[in-house]
């Protein structure tokens, strides 16, 4: 029977990155059915320990809001929209690139009476860096403190030092003592008392401040609970002038308001430690605060006590539109509970004189997409209908004790007539009946036993992996669990799996992401996976060397050529091209420069001199030298010298210090500075080769010279070591004047410069080949992760991020295509017979030149040609399943799916 050609693909177009960055500016907010409601926010990324405030975003005079989230620092800002009893906050990431650096906290304020909020945020870890809201026609902000690097205070005792905020604290910026300006309360290093920063700026307004009390309100904080000690000050506290932070401080918020509309400013403070918060009532003037009473488990609306774990925060303001501020509490601790954590109460008064009602514990949660923490998003088509859906993993939802537990949640794709949309079918993908709480989930969908449809791997917090056998069908899916440790592989911490065809074999091979910011490549062969690296592509998804990198990959068919982005911890998501060149490095390359049998005599030309108290060395390798042995960009991980005495004990005794950098000098004619520290360790000395593992991988940029320099101190003479060495013909070994320097107490690598010698010590290095980065797709989350579809069906894709907030954004591709769109009718061509045994003809009714390709469900292309204007093809070989037959017909992209059944 014949079937008509249904929906419309991109063919032309099908590019790849080349070695460019992707960009995507446009976030989208298609619609989200859940449980029959359509969420507002669904694509905002959650919110973990997010902190509120208000805002006048697009200046149209009603404040918007601002919400700072400090797991990640992210900046997500809402706009309200709508009018009367519609008025809602819609996420509106397009300004967030109109705001400076936040980290910490963030408070908005208007310093200087013009109207506008201004931003007060963290500075240094301990001070307050202020930004002037400079908004006219557009939103935008300037440094307001001019040459000072953060906001000041006068001490009144003949010190001026900055305004100590604790790098964790929320102080309270706000008119206290009801002058009409902004004082600031914040505690003192020691976090027990408060001092109160008085605003004496001209005028009220501005940023001139005076200590005037150093424990504001008359109280100390308890070390040993949240309660406060009344009346119990003790003054004379020493200035916080440019303090460090330090471990005596516990960690405060405080939210100063007028509760009970007597004038004095009451106070709401929230402890590290505790759940709860403490209401202080103020029973003094407004120029000398006293609280003489405290709720300890304070509940603003006199029967919901405020319970959010940990460290609450507060807020006062209105969020739901009728001119009266309401309450709002939040973790402010990071690692803690992350779902129903963000309470608010309505202010059903007013907001001199509030009466709050408990009303929400997921205040805009709810109209997001939010998994609790570490989402993990991928599209799949799970229903056989040629439309992308979404499957979302997650690190977890907190629960008490500290445990977490993990999900996958499938999200149909419902889109039609160019609208993108999908629906919640469930947040229980799959079944973990049996398992011992596994968590972190990280999917990946392919076709492991041949059957055509979408099984599952799915990585686990403990490097592990889980697979499931789709025992359904095409259409509906049944995932039914077949390993709890998949072919017993194990990456050490946090998998993030891909399945993907890495070396065109026709089996998906796994590539899988972890904690240390590696990528292992396990190869498929029918069924088997075999481990062929561990630092697949040279690839460290840590790119400051110093902290876990968690690295996620994706990989792509582009038309033939493998894309790989792979997400990160800290980095971002960043591009790489392509995974077919990746594949063809080898693990990793070793050479030897220089093969001369001059020996070095003397202590000065050896790097391994034991003869003298210190020494130093300078080696120079031309990016000429480098290349010609095969060396590419890449992590030089050892480097070897060959010692042609015959001494057997002759270490250096205190050991050796190893640094190299990409240079462009061509001669050593002085000391090059700058090197980075790889090896810095006891080194045993015998005859022949001494191989030096390095502690830190050398990044090797693959086009500059490179300068290695090893030195060493303290050393307990012995004879010398001389090494091989070969006459290079140019300025390649520096050495430093030992005069003033043999001795215990000198530094050995500070050695200045006397002379260079053209005879190098030959010197074998091993370098493992990196993949050169294209460039950061996108930043600003922390840790990110993200797959990649057609959408929108404008020929490029659109990006499905994850986020550790709990939360998905999607932004719209500027530039590539990657995917297949969504149906377009065309009526003047057929294909039969489909399903097929094997032969299928394509009629396309007098359209002559047709091009076209057809392509499996993984990417993988199978066949191209041209219909001219028909034409018949022969599938009989090719494995059962559904393909993709991709033509493009009178400029119009379009596609049919093609049954092969046997």
């Amino acid at each position: 029977m014949k079937y008509k050609l249904l929906t419309a693909l991109s063919l032309l177009g099908i590019t790849t990155f080349a070695q460019q960055t992707t960009k995507f500016e446009e976030f989208l907010q298609p619609d989200v059915l859940v449980n029959g409601t359509t969420l507002k926010n669904a694509f905002s990324g959650g919110l973990l320990s997010p902190q509120f405030n208000e805002i006048d975003l697009n200046l149209d005079g009603q404040m918007d809001l601002l919400v700072f989230d400090r797991d990640g620092n992210v900046l997500l800002p809402f706009v309200a929209t709508g009018s009367g009893s519609n008025t809602h906050y819609k996420f509106a990431p397009e300004y967030r690139k109109a705001f400076p650096e936040v980290v910490n906290f963030l408070v908005t304020a208007d310093f200087n009476c013009d109207g506008k909020m201004d931003i007060f945020t963290s500075r240094l870890q301990v001070a307050i860096a202020v930004y002037e809201n400079t908004s006219t026609t557009e939103l935008s902000f300037n440094y307001a403190l001019g040459n000072d690097p953060y906001l000041m205070t006068d001490f009144m005792n003949g010190t001026d030092g900055n305004v100590y905020v604790s790098s964790i604290d929320v102080p309270a910026i706000v008119d206290v003592d009801g002058d009409g300006d902004l004082d600031i309360l914040s505690f003192e290093t020691n976090g027990v008392q408060i001092y109160f920063h008085e605003n004496v700026s001209p005028n009220h307004c501005g940023l001139d401040y005076l200590v005037t009390q150093d424990c504001w309100g008359g109280f100390r904080e308890d070390l040993n609970s949240n309660a406060i000690e009344l009346d119990a000050c003790i003054t004379g506290a020493a200035p916080p002038q440019d303090q460090p932070e330090d471990g005596m401080h516990s960690g405060s918020t405080i939210l100063s308001f007028d509760i009970d509309n007597d004038g004095l400013h009451d106070m709401v403070l929230g402890d590290v430690s505790f759940s709860t918060a403490v209401l202080a009532m103020n029973d003094g003037t407004p120029d000398s605060a006293y609280m003489n009473s405290q709720s300890i488990q304070w509940a603003p609306d006199g029967s919901v006590p405020i319970d959010v774990f940990r460290f609450p925060s507060f807020y006062y303001l209105d969020i739901d539109f009728d001119g009266k501020k309401d309450f709002i509490t939040a973790p402010n601790d990071i690692g803690v509970k992350n779902l129903n954590q963000i309470w608010t109460y309505h202010n059903n008064s007013s907001t001199a004189q509030p009466n709050f009602t408990f009303t929400d514990s997921s205040f805009l949660q709810s109209s997001m997409i939010d998994m609790g923490e570490g989402a993990h998003p991928t599209f799949v088509d799970l229903n056989g209908d040629n439309a992308l859906d979404i499957v979302v993993g997650n690190r977890g939802v907190w629960h008490p004790g500290g445990d977490y537990e993990s999900s996958l949640w499938y999200f149909r794709n419902t889109s039609s007539g160019g609208t993108i949309s999908f629906e919640l079918v469930t947040k229980n993908l799959i079944s973990t009946a049996g398992l011992s709480n596994p968590t972190g989930y990280y999917p990946a969908f392919g076709d492991l036993d041949g059957d055509n449809d979408q099984d599952l791997i799915v990585g686990l917090t403990d490097g592990t992996l889980l697979y499931y056998l789709n025992t359904g069908s095409i259409l509906t899916p049944q995932f039914t669990l077949q390993s709890t440790s998949f072919q017993s592989i194990d990456v050490g911490s946090n998998a993030a799996p891909d399945l993907f065809d890495i070396d065109g074999d026709g089996q998906l091979d796994l590539v899988i992401g972890e904690k240390d910011g590696y990528i292992n490549y396990y190869h498929n062969s029918n069924g088997t996976f075999t481990l062929v690296t561990n630092r697949f592509g040279g690839i460290n998804a840590d790119q400051a060397g110093n902290s876990p990198g968690y690295s996620m990959p994706r990989f792509y068919d582009f038309n033939g050529k493998e894309q790989l982005m792979v997400g990160s911890k800290s980095f971002g998501i960043t591009q790489f091209d392509s995974a077919s060149s990746i594949v063809g490095q080898p693990a990793f390359t070793q050479a030897t420069f220089g093969t001369g049998n001059t020996s070095t005599t003397g202590f000065e030309l050896t790097p391994l001199g034991a003869e003298k108290r210190t020494g130093r060395n300078q080696l120079l390798f031309t990016a000429q030298e480098l290349q010609s042995m095969g060396f590419t960009v890449g992590q030089i991980e050892d480097i070897a010298f060959n010692v042609s005495t015959n001494n057997t004990s002759n270490s250096i005794t205190n050991g050796i210090i190893v640094r190299m950098k990409n240079s462009s000098m061509t001669e050593l004619t002085a000391f090059e500075t700058g090197l980075t520290e790889v090896y810095n360790e006891q080194l045993p000395v015998s005859p022949g080769w001494n191989t030096i593992t390095l502690q830190e991988p050398f990044v090797w940029d693959g086009t500059s010279n490179l300068v290695v320099e090893i030195c060493f101190s303290k050393n307990l003479p012995l004879v010398n070591n001389d090494v091989a060495a070969t006459d290079v013909g140019f300025g390649a070994n520096a050495y430093g004047d030992i005069t003033g320097y043999n001795n215990n107490t000198s530094n050995g690598c500070a050695q200045p410069y006397k002379a260079v010698s053209t005879l190098r010590p030959n010197t074998r290095m091993t370098i493992r080949p990196m993949t050169p980065s294209a460039g950061e797709v996108l930043s600003g989350w922390g840790y990110m992760n993200a797959d990649f579809a057609d959408l929108d069906l404008d020929g490029f894709p659109e990006m499905l991020i994850g986020v550790n907030n709990g939360g998905v954004l999607l932004m719209k591709g500027e530039k590539y295509d990657i995917s297949i769109r969504e149906p377009n009718t065309l009526t003047q061509a057929s294909i039969y017979p489909n399903p097929t045994t094997g032969r299928i003809v394509v009629d396309l009714e007098n359209i002559d030149g047709v091009g076209y390709q057809i392509i499996d469900l993984n990417g993988k292309v199978h066949a191209r040609g041209e219909f001219s204007p028909s034409g018949e093809l022969d599938l009989s070989s090719w494995n059962t399943g559904v393909y993709i037959l991709q033509m493009v017909i009178d400029g119009s992209p379009t596609y049919a799916k093609i049954i092969l059944q046997k």
